[in-house]
């Protein structure tokens, strides 16, 4: 018996489920056809490979499966970011300046976990430590110890 006819006899049966996945993996009926045909092709290219087979079934199902997956990928948008506006954005970020601006606030959080002996600090409920520790607006001058801070 050719070996046309073997595969045939066995994967006509399965022919349904192929069928049915790829309708639900592609938005179109003719979509779904090609992928059922490029399903079969696969098949056959394995089949003719003369790797021994079980249970048909699962195997076209994986088949196909992977193909509508791999059809996904493929036509998944892809963000392309251009090289050029990756290095105009670093050099628009002065990550000095920001780390300097930070720092007196950052110096006096640690003034103040030094100054306790203990180690314990208190700060007013809603406020961050850098909004707490940062020096007021328009204003070089730190803010004034309060005395709910160190207890």
């Amino acid at each position: 018996m050719p070996a046309g006819d073997d595969f045939l006899r066995a994967t006509l049966p399965a022919l349904d489920l192929v069928h049915n996945l790829a309708r639900r993996m592609v938005p179109s009926r003719a979509d779904a056809e090609d992928l059922v045909q490029e399903t079969d092709l696969r098949a056959w290219q394995a089949w003719t490979a003369g790797r021994p087979l079980r249970r048909v079934e699962p195997w076209l199902a994986t088949i196909c499966l992977n193909l509508g997956r791999d059809r996904a990928r493929r036509a998944a948008p892809r963000l392309e970011v251009v090289a050029e506006a990756l290095d105009d954005l670093a050099d628009a970020t002065d990550v000095e300046a920001e780390a300097a601006a930070r720092r007196p606030a950052l110096r006096r959080v640690e003034e103040v976990v030094t100054s306790r002996s203990d180690g314990r600090i208190d700060r007013p409920s809603g406020k961050s430590w850098l909004a707490w520790a940062a020096p007021q607006r328009g204003s070089d001058k730190r803010p004034p110890d309060p005395e709910w801070a160190i207890r």
